[in-house]
């Protein structure tokens, strides 16, 4: 089945074979919407300075869009453990995926208890949790809410579910 737009004169675009769908002639083909992923890998330094330094995903996306979580699953996080299990996670510690860093609005949150603190490797998968406002122009990041781990030397692999959305339809 081919989904490449081909012109027709009569009424605008189709998407050729089989059950070909009609658009109309002033139809804007977008690739808005697309599910995407992005695989970034946070080193051991970096998850110790997780609280203050949030480790940048994906930068912004530009003028007039944004970028929110997509799919059933937002994100995966994989702790490729090393030889020591990150220590002083305490209560409400937990990694969440945000736009701006510290202090901005919240996509995804994934328990650091029992994932970070284990001396095994460990695979989250995190939904995003409420309806999300986007947020034109903003970069997304990883930050580890209200303080620092202490110790630990194991990376952590991300891959972020998105898509980039406009922030209006006119």
């Amino acid at each position: 089945m081919s989904w490449i737009p081909q012109a027709r004169e009569d009424t605008g675009y189709v998407l050729g074979g089989g059950a070909d769908i009609i658009l109309p002639s002033d139809a804007n083909i977008s690739a808005d919407g697309a599910i995407r992923s992005v695989d970034v890998t946070v080193t051991a330094a970096e998850m110790l300075a997780l609280n203050a330094t949030p480790k940048l995903l994906l930068a912004a996306p530009g003028a007039g869009k944004a970028i929110v979580p997509a799919g059933p699953v937002a994100a995966v996080m994989f702790l490729d453990y090393n030889s020591a299990a990150y220590g002083g996670i305490a209560a409400g510690e937990d990694l969440s995926v945000t736009y701006t860093g510290a202090g901005g609005t919240e996509l995804v949150q994934v328990e650091a208890t029992g994932f970070l603190d284990q001396t095994s490797d460990q695979v989250r998968y995190a939904a995003e949790a409420t309806l999300v406002t986007p947020e034109e122009n903003q970069a997304v990041y990883l930050h580890m809410l209200v303080g620092e781990v202490i110790t630990g030397d194991s990376p952590l692999y991300v891959r972020l579910y998105y898509t980039i959305v406009p922030t209006t339809l006119s």
